[in-house]
């Protein structure tokens, strides 16, 4: 009973003293990252046994995936506290270690939401080898995991390779794209885009690179539902030639193109 009550206290009132995470030894205990940590400027402090529990969550996240759901719940408590806590919590805090002022994640969205946007563009950006199009409308993401948070990455070519996988798992074809489109069913793989500033993205990309040591600067999106930036689909060369062998107009569906 006494160890219920001391993890429900964590949950509902977590204890972080007045430095988050200041004690590098709760990160990685590697002489390599001890000077990466110093590079995020945060005093000293000992870590709480909460803050050890949550570093030992995101570590588990970051190098294994693991999804126990206690992280999510811990997630949304750091939130409020982001303000507070920019040079850990806040992702423009990490700029430096990537480009513009967009977060990248590869997924499935269903065909027919993509058959109702509007105002698609080609994104001749040289981070898509084999072309993309892409659109701004308003769109409301449904991320297709129930975890209650996402993982976001600076890098527009590793959210690209979630949207391959998502295919390679399905056995999908790029003729099944066109298949889809021409039903309005189904899902199709894209690449959804969040600005850095979404007040509900958490953590400082090399904070997590630290935690992790793998060399990859994610950032954590709250929640399973969000209005997102924009919509790229990815790999639109290959989709063209899947469109020229059906014979299917592809402007019929992307106007502008």
């Amino acid at each position: 009973m006494k160890y219920v009550k001391l993890f429900e206290s964590f949950i509902n009132e977590l204890e972080v003293g007045k430095v988050l995470f200041g004690e590098p030894k709760g990160m990685n205990w590697d002489p390599r990252f001890i000077e990466r940590w110093q590079e995020l400027k945060i005093p000293f402090e000992p870590n709480t046994y909460d803050e050890k529990k949550l570093l030992d969550l995101l570590r588990d996240w970051i190098t294994k995936e693991s999804k126990n759901p206690k992280l999510a719940e811990f997630l949304r408590e750091l939130l409020p506290l982001k303000k507070k806590f920019p040079k850990v919590l806040d992702p423009t805090s990490g700029r430096e270690v990537y480009d513009g002022n967009t977060f990248y994640r590869g997924t499935l969205i269903p065909m027919k939401d993509v058959l109702k946007l509007k105002g698609w563009f080609k994104n001749n950006s040289v981070d898509f080898n084999y072309g993309a199009i892409e659109t701004n409308a308003a769109y409301t993401w449904n991320s297709v995991s129930d975890k209650g948070f996402t993982s976001l990455t600076p890098t527009a070519e590793v959210a690209d390779g979630f949207a391959a996988d998502y295919m390679s798992r399905n056995g999908m074809q790029w003729t099944d794209i066109i298949k889809r489109l021409e039903n309005g069913s189904g899902m199709i793989p894209v690449i959804v885009t969040v600005e850095d500033t979404h007040p509900e993205i958490l953590m400082n990309p090399k904070l997590m690179n630290q935690v992790g040591g793998l060399g990859e600067y994610e950032v954590l999106l709250i929640g399973n539902k969000t209005k997102v930036k924009s919509v790229i689909i990815p790999n639109w060369t290959f989709i063209e030639k899947a469109a020229e062998e059906l014979e299917v107009d592809l402007t019929k569906y992307f106007k502008g193109i």
